[in-house]
């Protein structure tokens, strides 16, 4: 089993307001940290579910995505381990 963090930050649609991230993968599949920083870098604007959607098409996995956004705590969970 593989296991990766790593934080990044996106602007909300909405407002602008730059959101800080938590994301955990876990996976059985091997992730090259360039494509996960590649892909992250994708996800300027975004809402938080919608990175989630597309973080788990690219790379699958177990994913838990967390994030406060005025003060309320989102967390999403996508796939399997």
């Amino acid at each position: 089993m593989n296991y990766y963090s790593t934080t990044f930050k996106a602007k909300c649609p909405v407002n602008g307001a730059e959101i800080k991230y938590d994301l955990r993968i876990t996976t059985n599949s091997m992730i090259k940290v360039e494509d996960l920083m590649d892909e992250l870098a994708l996800l300027d604007t975004v809402f938080h579910e919608e990175a989630a959607d597309q973080l788990y098409r690219v790379f699958g996995g177990l994913q838990e995505l967390n994030a406060f956004h005025h003060g309320v705590h989102i967390r999403t969970v996508r796939g399997q381990a």
